[in-house]
Order: C-alpha cells, then sequence, then structure tokens
C-alpha cells in the first residue's frame, strides 16, 4: 500500500492515527511531530526516512502526517492530507482548544481514505464493473510520477543553465585563444623569414668577400682577366 500510515495531532500531542502494517512508524511519526514544533510555520514538507518517506500538512495548531512509498511522490498525499483535514474539522468545527474524543472512530475515515488514495478502493462490487476510485489511483500515481520528474527537471535547470554558461565561456575561450595562436604562428613566420635573410645576406656577403680575397681586390680585376684570356 503506497500510504502506509497516517496521523492527526494537536501540536505533538496525537489525536488519531492509523497503520496499514506493523511498524516502528508511530515512534519515528512523534519524534517527526516534536521536529515540526521547532522548525516554524511552513505548511507542507516532507521527511525521507529508510525508503519512506513523512508527509506533513500544518493547519493552525493542527498537523496531519502520512507515510509513504518513496515512489508514491508528493501530490497524491497532500491530496489525501487535504481531505483528512476537511474531514477532520468536518467531524469537530474549529474548535482548537479541546481535544477531538472521537479519535478513535476518526481511524476508520483515515484507513477508508488510505486505502481509496492507495488505489485499494471502499470495496469490491459484484457488478464486474473496474474499480474506478483503483483506476483513479493508478493515474493519480503516473501523474505525480510525471510531475515529480518535472519537478527534478526544473530542478537541474540551474544546472543546465550553469552548464551552459561553462560551455559558452569554454567556447569563447577556446576562438580567442585559437585566434592568439594563429597571431602567433604568423609572427614566428615573419621572424624565421626575417631570419632567413639575413642568413641569405651574411652567405652572399661571405662569398663575395672570399671571392675578392681570391681575385685581388673588391672589383674582381683578377677574377674578370683571367675569365676575358
Amino acid at each position: 500500500m503506497p500510504i502506509i500510515y497516517a496521523v492527526v495531532a494537536r501540536g505533538s500531542r496525537v489525536q488519531a492515527e492509523y497503520a496499514a502494517t506493523s511498524g516502528n512508524f508511530a515512534t519515528i511519526a512523534r519524534k517527526i511531530l516534536e521536529r515540526v514544533q521547532s522548525e516554524g510555520e511552513e505548511t507542507r514538507r516532507s521527511y525521507a526516512y529508510d525508503g519512506h518517506v513523512f508527509h506533513i500538512l500544518v493547519d493552525q495548531e493542527l498537523v496531519f502526517m502520512c507515510m509513504c512509498d518513496t515512489e508514491f511522490g508528493r501530490v497524491l498525499p497532500f491530496q489525501f492530507l487535504n481531505e483528512i483535514c476537511k474531514r477532520w474539522r468536518a467531524s469537530r468545527g474549529d474548535n482548537l482548544t479541546v481535544s477531538f474524543a472521537g479519535g478513535n472512530a476518526f481511524e476508520s475515515v483515515l484507513r477508508d481514505q488510505m486505502n481509496k488514495y492507495s488505489g485499494g478502493g471502499s470495496g469490491g462490487g459484484s457488478s464486474g464493473e473496474p474499480d474506478v476510485q483503483a483506476m483513479q489511483g493508478q493515474l493519480g500515481t503516473i501523474k505525480n510520477v510525471m510531475v515529480d520528474n518535472i519537478e527534478k527537471v526544473l530542478d537541474r535547470g540551474e544546472k543546465i543553465s550553469l552548464l551552459v554558461d561553462k560551455s559558452d565561456n569554454l567556447h569563447q575561450q577556446a576562438f580567442k585563444f585559437s585566434k592568439a595562436s594563429t597571431h602567433f604562428k604568423r609572427q614566428m613566420w615573419l621572424r624565421n623569414m626575417k631570419l632567413y635573410g639575413m642568413l641569405g645576406g651574411i652567405a652572399l656577403l661571405v662569398v663575395y668577400l672570399v671571392s675578392a680575397s681570391a681575385c685581388g681586390g673588391l672589383a674582381l680585376r683578377g677574377c674578370r682577366r683571367a675569365a676575358a684570356v
């Protein structure tokens, strides 16, 4: 059953509760109720514990809480708590100064609504028609999974935006680096060309000086005469 445990409390004092199976839910619930009283006025909250989630609805001094499977999501549990809140107030009005005398009687309300919102319905008929409440519960579960997935996507939206910004920054830095690298290569090419020109000029000068020394002067007259003869 997706909704396993439900409790109604005034402050930290339990007024009514029902558990679909045995466990230490009541002990954990009472510790959470004490924590709720110390954490302020947030009307809706959820606490994860050992593969389950405690969903809490605070209405003035009243606290409505249920424990569900993790996969059950958040939409249906809070719809369940809203319904329990309405039925509780309808059973005792708006008087918050006294405890509810029929807490044990209200357990049947918790049980029936837990079965309804968990997809179990209020009892199978013999007419052979589909269990409408079970179908609604299944559809609600599917819808709830979709809502949770959307919430997760929205939660990741900021992270995705940061990744996009970082990607853009890296792209811009890569472009700047590529541009700087091209400019550096051009400068190195010009420097090499200048160096090669200087080396070529020096080589020509050395050849000329050697030739002038061998031909008897800078005018190379000795070599010219030899060539003329």
